[in-house]
Parts: structure tokens; C-alpha cells; sequence
């Protein structure tokens, strides 16, 4: 039987790393994959938006990746399944700035998020990532 898992980026506040309620239900999902499929591992990978400098930016998606990390952790995850990755600002999914070069508070909150890799998926599992942006502020590349 094939089955398919929808699994959404998590959003952050500005210049937040905390745990939402909604965060919390959709690593909830991500959790409950990898119970259902004991060979997943996950690579999490934390980003951020273009505002404050590369080092901050750095430092700030870490934090992101981690506490997801940890809330898979507390939660039963083995830590040897998860591997975390952070990219600061330089994966933007939508625009930080608007074409005149003003701020785009906006759209730039999609930027602010934590996405997932599953390795390791059997075949007859399928795993569907939805990153939640409308479609007319994604970037083109």
C-alpha cells in the first residue's frame, strides 16, 4: 500500500527560534513519519530572512534547525536519525526586498523557516513538501 505524507516548512517569528503551536503540530507530522518509517532519516535545515548581518543570519538558523532538533529529540527521535544543516539567508524562497529596493516585511517572512530532507524513504512511501508560499512571491531561478 503506497501512502503519502504532506510536510510542511515551519515558520519563525522575526529574529525568533521558539516553537509555535503550529510549529509544534507540524513537527508533530514530521515525527510521526519517521515512527511510521523506522529506516528515515532526516536532515533539518534551518533559514532566514535577509534582515541583520551573514554572521547573524548564520548563527540564527542554527538555532532554528536546532530546536527542531531538540523537540524530535524530547519527543523519542533518535538523535543519530537527525542531521541538522544551516544556510542563514542565502536560500530565499520569496523576495526580501520589493523592485524599488524598499523592505518587503511581507513576503520576507516565508524566508524564516525550517524545511526537511527525508533520506532513506522505502518506495511506497512518498513525501510531499509544502513550503506554504503563494505562488506569485516565489522566487524564479
Amino acid at each position: 500500500k503506497h501512502e503519502t505524507h504532506d510536510i510542511k516548512c515551519i515558520l519563525f517569528q522575526f529574529d525568533d527560534y521558539g516553537l509555535s503551536k503550529t510549529a509544534t503540530w507540524q513537527i508533530d507530522q514530521v515525527y510521526k513519519l519517521l515512527t511510521r518509517v523506522r529506516s528515515a532519516n532526516l536532515v533539518i535545515i534551518g533559514h532566514t530572512d535577509a534582515i541583520g548581518s551573514n554572521k547573524y543570519n548564520i548563527s540564527l538558523s542554527q538555532k532554528r534547525a536546532l530546536s527542531v532538533q531538540n523537540y524530535l529529540i524530547k519527543e523519542g527521535i533518535n538523535s543519530k536519525r537527525l542531521d541538522i544543516k544551516w544556510e542563514g539567508e542565502i536560500h530565499p524562497v520569496a523576495q526580501n526586498k520589493n523592485p524599488d529596493g524598499t523592505d518587503n516585511s511581507s513576503d520576507r517572512k516565508f524566508n524564516r523557516r525550517v524545511c526537511f530532507n527525508f533520506l532513506n524513504i522505502p518506495e511506497n512511501v512518498s513525501v510531499k513538501y509544502i513550503n506554504n508560499i503563494p505562488e506569485y512571491l516565489k522566487i524564479r531561478y
